[in-house]
């Protein structure tokens, strides 16, 4: 669910920056999970059992408290125009 919501944000940023056009943004939104799930991956490979489950739980906190919190990315309690 944070790599979900983690893409829709950089979807709606580069609508809302007229990086991508808005029909472009349902590709944009389905192809960003890959390299974020391929960088969360590459280090959980070696683990097992409990210590993956620390490990998606710490990059979700990671992700949520450092980006989905941060103002200046989601536009706030307003969010993205």
């Amino acid at each position: 669910m944070t790599m979900a919501g983690l893409s829709g944000l950089v979807a709606a940023q580069l609508v809302h920056r007229n990086i991508v056009s808005f029909p472009w943004r349902f590709s944009v939104r389905c192809s960003w999970p890959l390299p974020i799930g391929i960088l969360f991956a590459l280090p959980a490979l070696r683990t097992r059992g409990v210590n993956l489950a620390v490990v998606t739980l710490g990059f979700s906190i990671l992700v949520y408290d450092g980006i989905m919190t941060n103002q200046s990315y989601t536009g706030g309690a307003d969010g993205i125009s």
